[in-house]
């Protein structure tokens, strides 16, 4: 059975660019914040994470980056490598 067009709001994409934006910006935004600077809804942005998988991997990428960051902050003051080497492992660096 063939499916019939029925028009509609095109699907949004995010292009390469933007999905780089939002690897940085996911560091220090939420998902709803992302979704407003990118003009989108959060019901939205879920929605492109669905249908781009690397959009959901560089938003985790992004959380990942900055979870390191703060570890390391932490890390001066008591021992945490196992959560920063498990953290490394979610963004590939190790």
């Amino acid at each position: 059975m063939k499916k019939v067009d029925k028009g509609g709001r095109p699907k949004t994409v995010l292009t390469e660019k933007q999905i780089a934006e939002l690897k940085t910006l996911s560091a220090v935004l939420n998902k709803e914040q992302l979704a407003d600077y990118f003009g989108v809804s959060h019901v939205t942005l879920i929605a492109i994470e669905k249908r781009q998988p690397e959009v959901s991997l560089a938003y985790k990428k992004g959380k990942a980056k900055c979870f390191i960051l703060k570890l390391r902050q932490v890390g001066k003051k008591r021992h945490v490598s196992k959560q920063l080497k498990a953290a490394r492992l979610v963004i590939g660096i190790l």
